[in-house]
Order: structure tokens, then sequence, then C-alpha cells
């Protein structure tokens, strides 16, 4: 009777009276513990259990590399600064006044937050950051404090001398890092201009030139602040977006890794143990062996040679076969053990069936052999067979020979056979093929990886940010006197501007050949004029004059836009020059070669960006590496030891050729019926077999999921009929989007 999706199962003999059981099977039952048939009826474990679970979240592994990064950088800055600047520490030290107990306390407070980076550092966790990072920024933060308070007391201050405004940009960068946002960035944006103002120890802005000096130091401190907001914000982003990238392919490989298992069980079930019961149910083996059976008798080698999977795979088919072998490669090149074995299982049945169904065919075996590609192709001239109409139960074909092999990547079969003209049964396996990833990922991979590199020259170098800069040199220079000098300051503004320009090339992440080029020429022009100008009166406010100033920051730029080399050799090669006019020409030049040396601090920021860069990206693969043992070898072992476990559970059962043959059966329906391996329906299989019942379960629709509501009604209802004691019982899952979810026949 055949039972409609959601309609009840009305019980119905069809044909003749239902056999009873014979006395020594329902002997058998009636001797069978509680306790073995609950260890019978346990489901086999199935890897989709075990599949499903996700790595745990990571640490902003890019991030922290960063921050780590930038601090060891801010670390060495501190110390080369208290290095120039030890005497005038000493000084104030040694100072007699009210606020001697502060300095030394701040003095303390600052030696501590050194040590703390230094921790940090070396530890490289996110916690240790949140302390030590604000900590040296507060430590550092009691200088200017102290300064501006004994210059409003006193009206001058010995801390002046140490030019504070020099390094303000450290904690600056410390700070931006735990806040990467806009508010925070202006914030810190003010705050180091507030500091340079205190380079003539006098209050903040009290003088018009502070304001000159304010705007100066955002074309210095700005880029610089920025890229730490920037990278710290992207690398934020690009930690969440890889995880997620890293989350598909462990999840990607964890599928892969888990079928492949799966079928290696399913395959050895059907290959060694099936055989050994159904030997044994025929009196052809002590039943005694079947508790013995070896179900992982797997090496533990990783790979196998090519010569020996040639030799391991003639030896896997009937002596009659003819064997050609074509093979021009390496003969000792390693192949993947398991993917070898997969293959040789499924040509070793493909000549077992051959053998069975037409033993008086001719059979061929042709092996291929090119260094990349292995191409074996077995045929034979049988009866043949179609291939639509494979039994349900012949696991040998539509596992071992079709589903089993192209589990492993790079493995494609092909079964072809027409009614009496033979069966042929290819295999091509491309072994060079790695594992590949979810479709889009590499996309995704590189396009985060220019994101990353990027660091914000995207949104850095725009025109509205040169003419920013070019508005402060119009603002800073103008106030001086020109008075015959006027053409100066109007062709080094073009100068500036086409410097500037030439930055907001935004085609390539580093400046192209011919901006770099416009750069130099503009810089150096711009620096030659400036020598050879003669004011009537030297604007000594900037301390190296104004054309130095702007040059060094245009020579900053240019290292920022990642040609540091150029933007050293072009400084250097300016301080050489100076030096060779002065000394040896007697040129009387505005700016002398040591001046000019002193302005190469701040190429060193500029400088290490770049390596910043190339840090950060091979941060990337870290994650893209997810050790795939620390989260799936546990759960593929845990897999390997609960299905060794549940078989061997089984076959300890066995202990007579009836029950032999039952656990045969048992395992055939684990195998082919997986939706169906419910401990309540296989406990009355179990029954009803024993007691002379005909019972097949059909699986036609795994691996889709079953559907809960129709699969409890319509278990209950074949557990009702097999109570029955029928003579014959079908149960067969249809697949999905049938109108109907099972059907069941009995009579």
């Amino acid at each position: 009777m055949a039972r409609r999706l959601g309609s009840p199962l009305l019980p119905q003999k069809i044909g003749a009276l239902i056999r009873g059981p014979s006395l020594e099977k329902t002997n058998r039952i009636s001797r069978m513990k509680d306790s073995d048939l609950v260890k019978l009826a346990r489901p086999a474990p199935r890897s989709h259990h075990y599949s499903d679970s996700l790595i745990p979240q990571q640490p902003r592994i890019t991030e922290l590399k960063l921050i780590r990064y930038i601090t060891i950088i801010c670390l060495v800055s501190y110390c080369g600064y208290l290095a120039m600047k030890s005497h005038l520490i000493y000084s104030c030290l040694s100072a007699n006044d009210s606020y001697g107990g502060w300095i030394t306390i701040a003095m303390v407070m600052f030696a501590g937050s050194l040590v703390l980076l230094a921790i940090a550092i070396m530890m490289n966790k996110r916690g240790l950051y949140l302390l030590a990072l604000p900590g040296s920024a507060l430590a550092y933060a009691q200088f200017p404090m102290i300064q501006i308070t004994q210059l409003a007391h006193y009206g001058h201050s010995a801390i002046g001398d140490m030019l504070l405004g020099d390094f303000v940009g450290i904690p600056a960068c410390l700070l931006m890092m735990l806040f990467p946002n806009w508010w925070w960035f202006a914030t810190m944006l003010m705050t180091t201009s507030l500091v340079v103002t205190l380079h003539d120890n006098q209050l903040p802005f009290w003088h018009m030139s502070d304001f000159d000096a304010a705007l100066y130091s955002t074309l210095i401190s700005g880029p610089v602040l920025f890229m730490v907001y920037s990278g710290i914000h992207t690398s934020r982003q690009t930690d969440a977006a890889i995880f997620q990238s890293a989350q598909a392919n462990m999840t990607f490989l964890r599928s892969q890794s888990f079928s492949e298992l799966e079928s290696y069980f399913t395959s050895r079930i059907h290959d060694k143990v099936l055989p050994t019961l159904n030997s044994a149910a025929a009196g052809l083996t002590p039943v005694t062996d079947v508790p013995r059976i070896n179900i992982m008798d797997v090496t533990q080698a990783d790979t196998m040679s090519v010569g020996n999977f040639i030799t391991t795979l003639r030896d896997s088919v009937a002596e009659s076969t003819k064997i050609t072998i074509h093979a021009v490669a390496d003969l000792t090149m390693p192949l993947p053990f398991k993917t070898a074995m997969a293959l040789i299982d499924a040509v070793a049945e493909a000549s077992h069936n051959s053998v069975q169904h037409a033993p008086q065919a001719t059979r061929e075996l042709t092996i291929s052999w090119n260094g990349t590609v292995m191409n074996i192709v077995f045929r034979d001239s049988g009866p043949g067979f179609r291939i639509d109409k494979v039994s349900h139960n012949h696991a040998g074909v539509k596992i071992t020979m079709l589903k089993r092999p192209q589990i492993y990547n790079g493995v494609s079969v092909s079964l072809t056979s027409t009614p009496e003209q033979g069966t042929r049964y290819e295999i091509t396996w491309n072994v060079t093929d790695t594992v590949a990833a979810p479709e889009g990922s590499k996309e995704q991979q590189n396009m985060l990886l220019y994101q990353v590199q990027k660091l914000g020259f995207d949104r850095l170098f725009r025109p509205w940010v040169a003419a920013y800069a070019l508005a402060i040199f119009t603002f800073d220079v103008m106030p001086y006197d020109h008075t015959g000098q006027w053409h100066v300051l109007i062709i080094s503004m073009g100068l500036v501007a086409g410097a500037l320009w030439s930055l907001t090339d935004r085609s390539q992440l580093r400046l192209p050949w011919r901006n770099t080029i416009i750069l130099i020429v503009c810089v150096s022009a711009l620096m030659t004029i400036g020598q050879f100008s003669h004011y009537p009166q030297p604007p000594q406010l900037q301390r190296y004059g104004w054309f130095v100033s702007y040059s060094v920051v245009l020579a900053m730029y240019l290292a920022l836009r990642l040609r540091p080399g150029v933007a050293w050799a072009m400084w250097v090669g300016f301080a050489v020059i100076t030096y060779v006019a002065e000394s040896w020409l007697g040129l009387d030049l505005l700016a002398s070669a040591s001046s000019i040396i002193a302005c190469i601090p701040l190429l060193i920021p500029a400088t290490i960006v770049p390596l910043q860069l190339n840090w950060v990206a091979k941060s990337l693969p870290t994650l893209q590496r997810v050790d795939s043992n620390a989260y799936l070898e546990p759960d593929l072992q845990r897999y390997t030891s609960e299905m060794t476990k549940w078989l061997h559970s089984l076959l300890q059962l066995v202990d007579d050729p009836t029950v032999a043959k039952l656990m045969e059966l048992r395992l055939r329906d684990a195998i082919r019926s997986p939706l169906l391996d419910v401990p309540e329906l296989t406990a009355a299989v179990w029954r009803a077999r024993a007691a002379g019942s005909r019972v097949t379960l059909i699986d036609d629709r795994s691996p889709t999921c079953a559907d809960p509501e129709e699969q409890s009604k319509i278990i209950a209802n074949t557990t009702e009929a097999l109570a029955k004691n029928p003579h014959t019982l079908t149960l067969r899952l249809l697949p999905a989007g049938r109108d109907r979810y099972a059907s069941l026949r009995w009579n």
C-alpha cells in the first residue's frame, strides 16, 4: 500500500497469509538483551553532525600587528628624544623651583610608561595596549602642562628648550591607534598644533606667528595621524572580512574532509565488512572472525609514489586483464595516499563487477601518466548494462566507483555502458589541483589586501588637500618682507603648486615615475631659488628658511607615496651640494648644509610607513592560513573514533550465521538509507526480519534534509506495519520536490 503525503496509513493485507517466524529466530530475538537492542538500533555517526561548527573568534591579528609596529617606532623615537635632550632633562631636574617635584614625578611616569610600552610590544596583547598607550600619552602630557603653568606663573620655562612640539606626534599617534575615528583625529591634530606653539617659550597663540606654526604643523602631523587612523580603521575591517573568508574556507574544508572520511567508511563497510558478514552467514567464514574485522586498515603514510600506485593498481584487477602502461614522467613523484587508494578501490570494484557479471569477456586496463595528469581506463567486452537502471542496492557502483573518487580534488570519473557493447570506466586525476576555495574568496582577499595597502592614500592625496597645503604656504610666507624678491615668491608658489599637484595622482599606490620626476624638479628648483635669494630681512621665524621647511614637507610626502629611496637621495643630495657650494666654491647661500641635515628626522616616519605597509600586508596570510588542524583534526578524529566504535559494537553482537545475515542487512540500510537510520525503525526492522519478513528501505531523498513532521509520521506508520509481521515491506523516501514525501507498501 502506498502512503501519500500527509495521508494516514491504513493497515491492509495483500496476497497470501503472513508467514510466521521460525522458532529458532523467535528464540534469537527473545534472548537479545535490551542493551544489545539499543546498541543495534543506535544510528551511525554522520559527518554533517561534525562539519557545521565554526572557528572560534580570533583576535584582531592585522590590527595588533600594525599597533605593535607603530608602537615600536614610537618607543624608539622616544628613546632617541631622551638621548638628544638628556642635558636639558638634567637641567630641569636640577632646577630649584616650586615645580621641581612635579617635574620629577613626570619624569618617573614617563620612564615607567616606556617600560610599559616595551612590555606591551613583547606580549602583543590588546589589553596591555589599552593600558600602555594612553599611559604613555598621559605621561608625555605632563611636560607641556608644566611648561604652560610655568609660563603663566613666571613668564618663562626651562622646559621650553626641550622643544616638545618636535615629538608631540608620538603620543598623538599612540592615542590615535586606540580611537581611530574622525573626531579623535581632529582632536589630536589640534593638540599637536597647540604644543607646537610653545616653541617660542610663550603661552600658546600669544603672537600671530603661533598661528603660522600651528598651521604648518598640520602639514607634517596631519598625514601621519591620518595614516595611523586609516591604517587601524582599515585593519579592523580587514580582520573582520578576512576572518569571514577564513570561516568560509574552513567550512568548505571541513565539509570536504568529512565527506571524504564518510565515503571511506562507507566503502570500507561495503568492501570489507559486508562480504565478511555474508561469508559468515553462508558458513564459509567462522563467526568468531567477524568481531575481529580490521575496520581502519589504513596505513599512516601521507603519500604514495606514482610507481607504487601503478603497481598496486595493476595488481587490483583480474589476472586475465590486458594491462597497458604509458608512463613518460617521473615515477617517484609522491601522490596523496587517500586519493590514490580511492582510485585503486574504484578500479578493483570495476574489475570485480566485470568478472562477476561477464566472466567470459575480455578486459583491458590502460594507465597513462604525463607528470601532471593520471588517466585510467578500464573496459570490458561484456554484455553491458543501463547505468540509469543500476540497483539502489549496488553501493559498489554508486559509492566506490562514482561518488568516493570525486570527493577528492582534481578527480573526475566517467562510466559508460551500452547493452551488448561492453562497459568503459575512466578516471582522470589532475594531481596538481589544490583544494579549491569557495567561489569569490580569492577576489575578496585580493580586494582586502589592496584596501590594507592603501592605508588612506586614496583619501589623503586629493586635490582639496593640495589646495589646503598651498593655502597654508601662502598664508605663512606672505607676511615676510619680499621687497625686491616678489618674483621669488611667485615662482616658489608655482613650484609648490606643481609639486602638490604631482602628488594627487592616485592611479597607482606608488607615485608614478612621471609624477615623481615632476616633484623632484619642482623641489630642486624651489631649493635653488631659495638658496640664491637675498631677502633684506631673512625670515628667521622659520628655523631654516621657509623654502627649506616646505621642501622637506614635499620630500616627506614623496616618501609617503612609497618613494622613500628617492626622497632620501634627493634630500641628502641637497645637503651635499650645499656643502660643496659653501666649502669649495665659497658661495653665499641662505641655508647651510647642517640646517638641511637637521630636517632629516621628518623623513624617518615617512620612510617607515612603506615598511609598515609591507608588514601589514604580510599579516593577512596569518588569518588565511588558519591552522585547520587546530579545528579540523580533533573533530575528524572524534568522528573516526565514534564510527569505529559504532561498527565494533555492532559486530560484537554477531555470534551465529543468522545474526550475521541480519547484521549485513542492517549495515546495508545504514549505507543506503541514512535518513531511515532511526532507532525505533531500525529495531522494528530487525525484529521483523528475524521473524521472516522481507524489508527493503530506500532513501532517494538524501542528501536533502528530512521533513520533521512527515518523517515522524512515516517512521511511526512503518513501525506500526512492521509490528504486524508483514511478508514483505518496502519503504521509500521520494526525492525532494515530489508531491509525496514517501511511499510504503507491505503485504
